[in-house]
C-alpha cells in the first residue's frame, strides 16, 4: 500500500506499507544517498517471507524517488531525521520498532535518535549498513577529496549554475560507480538536493548519538572494499555499542542491500525475530526458521 506522509514543512514523503499487518512490531527501512526505497526490495522480501505478520515500512527521502523536493536548505541530515519522525508518527505511532538504514539512511536514524530520544523506548533493534557517524574523510574515504570549504559552497553553486553542477555530478557519479559497489540504482535528485546533502554529509558529526546505542541490540554491516564509508567507520560505531555485532562482508563495496541482499536480509530477519519476542504478542518464528527462509527466498 502506498501513502503520502506530509513532513513538517509540507514536503510529501512517498511511503510504502509493504505488509499492513497488525503486529506489534514494525520494521522501517531507510535508503541511501541518491537511491530510493526500491534498493531494499530483495532484503525486504526475505523479511516478508520469513516473518509475514510483521509490518514493513519503507519510504523515499525528500528529493529522492517519488517524494517531493523540499524548500531550499531543507535537504540536511537533521531535516531527514525529522522526516523519519513524521513517518513513524503517521504509520507506526505505537509498538516496537526495528530501524534499518543504509548509508545516509543509517545516519538519519542516528540523528533521529539524538533529536528524539523518546524513540529509544520503542526500539528493539538497529541495523546500520555501510555507514558512518562522523568525519567521512577519515579512514581513507573518498570524502577526503572534497574539501570542507568546497562542500559548504556547493548549495550556492547549484543555485547559481545548476547545469554546471549537474554535469559535474554526472562525471563524479560515473567515476564513483565502482566504489559504490553497483552501477545500477543511483538516482537523479536535482542539483539543489545533491548540493545540500553533499554539504551536510561532509560536515557529518553524529558522535553524540553513539552513546544512545549502548542498550540497543545493533547489527553493523560493512563492505570490506567500501570506499565511501570504509570499514573503520563501522568499527567506530560498533565499539560504542556493547550489544552490537559487526559483520564485515569480504569482497563487498558500499551498496550492500543491492549487491548482498541475502546477507542483509539474514540480519534483518534475526533482528525482527528477536524484536518480535520482545513485543506483547507471542512470536510465531524462531531465529533458525527465519534465517532458513532467507536462504530459500533471496
Amino acid at each position: 500500500m502506498k501513502i503520502k506522509v506530509s513532513a513538517e514543512d509540507g514536503t510529501v514523503l512517498a511511503t510504502n506499507i509493504h505488509n499492513p499487518a497488525e503486529d506489534d512490531l514494525t520494521l522501517v527501512l531507510l535508503h541511501g544517498f541518491c537511491m530510493n526505497s526500491n534498493s531494499w526490495a530483495r532484503a525486504r522480501s526475505a523479511v516478508e517471507r520469513a516473518c509475514p505478520t510483521v509490518r514493513v515500512i519503507s519510504y523515499d527521502h525528500r528529493g529522492h524517488g517519488h517524494s517531493g523536493q523540499g524548500p531550499r536548505r531543507s535537504h540536511t541530515i537533521d531535516i531527514l531525521a525529522d522526516d523519519l519522525g513524521r513517518v513513524l508518527t503517521t504509520v507506526a505511532p505505537t509498538g516496537r520498532l526495528v530501524l534499518a538504514g543504509h548509508s545516509l539512511g543509517a545516519m538519519t536514524i542516528l540523528a533521529h535518535l539524538r533529536r528524539n530520544p523518546s524513540t529509544l523506548d520503542r526500539v528493539s533493534g538497529l541495523c546500520l549498513v555501510a555507514t558512518a557517524s562522523s568525519r567521512l574523510s577519515d579512514h581513507g574515504g573518498l570524502a577526503r577529496l572534497l574539501p570542507a570549504a568546497v562542500a559548504r559552497a556547493l548549495p550556492s553553486v547549484a543555485d547559481r549554475i545548476p547545469t554546471f553542477f549537474e554535469s559535474a555530478w554526472a562525471v563524479a557519479r560515473t567515476v564513483l560507480s565502482p566504489a559504490l559497489g553497483t552501477c545500477g540504482n543511483c538516482g537523479r535528485p536535482s542539483a539543489a538536493v545533491l548540493a545540500e546533502l553533499l554539504a551536510s554529509l561532509r560536515s557529518l558529526d553524529e558522535s553524540a548519538s553513539l552513546p544512545l546505542l549502548r542498550a540497543l541490540p545493533t547489527v553493523v554491516l560493512a563492505g570490506a572494499f567500501d570506499r565511501i564509508t570504509p570499514v573503520g567507520h563501522s568499527r567506530t560505531i560498533a565499539a560504542a555499542a556493547p550489544l552490537s555485532t559487526l559483520r564485515v562482508l569480504p569482497r563487498a563495496g558500499h551498496n550492500l542491500p543491492l549487491t548482498h541482499p541475502q546477507a542483509v536480509g539474514r540480519e534483518l530477519v534475526e533482528l525482527v525475530t528477536k524484536g518480535c519476542r520482545q513485543s506483547s504478542r507471542n512470536c510465531p518464528y524462531s531465529v533458525v526458521e527465519g534465517v532458513n527462509a532467507v536462504v530459500a527466498s533471496v
